[in-house]
C-alpha cells in the first residue's frame, strides 16, 4: 500500500511542478499584449438640453453571517433602499456635459442574540 501511495505523491509533484513550470514559460514569454479597439464615439453623450429622472428601489432581507468568536447569534436584517435622482446634459465650452444630483434613502432593521459570556444570559439586540 505504501508503494503505490508514493507513486501518487510522485505523480502529483510532477504535474504540480510541471504546471507551474508552464505557467510561468507562458507568462514570460508573452511579448505582446492586444486589446479591442472602439469606434470613436461607440458611447455617444446624451443630447444637450435632454433631462433624466432616475428612481431606484432596493430590499434587502435575509440572514447575516458573523464571524464564530463573537457571542452573536440569529442576526437577521430587513434593509430598504431607495435613490432619487436627476440629470441635465448641457453645453460647456463647445462640449457636452452633464451634472447630476442624486439623494440616496435606507431604513432597515437588524436583530440577533447577543449572548453574555459570563452569566449565560441572552438579550436580543
Amino acid at each position: 500500500m505504501r508503494i503505490h501511495e508514493a507513486r501518487i505523491c510522485s505523480l502529483t509533484r510532477r504535474t504540480l511542478f510541471l504546471l507551474i513550470w508552464l505557467s510561468l514559460a507562458a507568462v514570460f514569454l508573452c511579448k505582446n499584449a492586444s486589446a479591442q479597439e472602439l469606434t470613436p464615439r461607440a458611447y455617444w453623450p446624451l443630447p444637450n438640453g435632454t433631462n433624466v429622472f432616475i428612481l431606484t428601489y432596493q430590499k434587502s432581507t435575509g440572514d447575516i453571517v458573523t464571524d464564530p468568536s463573537l457571542p452573536i447569534t440569529g442576526v437577521d436584517s430587513d434593509i430598504d433602499y431607495l435613490q432619487l435622482a436627476y440629470q441635465r446634459t448641457f453645453s460647456l465650452f463647445g462640449r457636452t456635459a452633464s451634472i447630476q444630483l442624486s439623494q440616496p434613502f435606507a431604513d432597515g432593521a437588524t436583530e440577533g442574540i447577543v449572548e453574555s459570556r459570563g452569566s449565560g444570559e441572552k438579550s436580543l439586540a
